[in-house]
C-alpha cells in the first residue's frame, strides 16, 4: 500500500472516494451522503483545490496497487503552524477476510 498527496487534477477521484466514505461510514462524518452527492461540479473542484493548495490542509490517497482504497485528511494546527494533525481518515480494507468492509477512524473499527 502506498499513500500519496491528492493532486489538483484528481477531482473525480476525490469525489468518488469521498462519496464512498460517506456511504460506508455515515456516522463518522459531519456531512451526509445526500448533501455531498447533491453538490455541483464546481463544489468538488473548489474542495479539491483547497485540499491540494499549499499551506494548511492536505488530502492523502491510499492506493493498493492501481486501486485507490482510502483517504486521509490532514491540517496544520493554527496555534502551532509547524504541527500537523489528522482530521479524518477512511479506508476500504483489501484483505480477503475483510473485503468489502470500510472503516473510518472515528468509528474505532479496524480491518481484521
Amino acid at each position: 500500500m502506498e499513500v500519496r498527496a491528492l493532486r489538483d487534477d484528481e477531482v473525480a477521484l476525490f469525489k468518488t472516494l469521498r462519496l464512498s466514505a460517506l456511504a460506508d461510514a455515515p456516522d463518522a462524518f459531519a456531512r451526509t451522503l445526500a448533501h455531498a452527492a447533491a453538490q455541483p461540479a464546481s463544489y468538488w473542484e473548489e474542495l479539491t483545490r483547497s485540499m491540494t493548495a499549499p499551506g494548511g490542509q492536505v488530502m492523502f490517497v491510499a492506493e493498493d496497487g492501481p486501486r485507490a482504497v482510502g483517504l486521509v485528511f490532514g491540517l496544520l494546527d493554527r496555534a502551532q503552524p509547524t504541527v500537523g494533525r489528522v482530521g479524518g481518515m477512511w479506508w476500504r480494507c483489501s484483505t480477503p477476510s475483510s473485503a468489502g468492509r470500510a472503516h473510518a477512524a472515528s468509528t474505532g473499527s479496524s480491518c481484521g
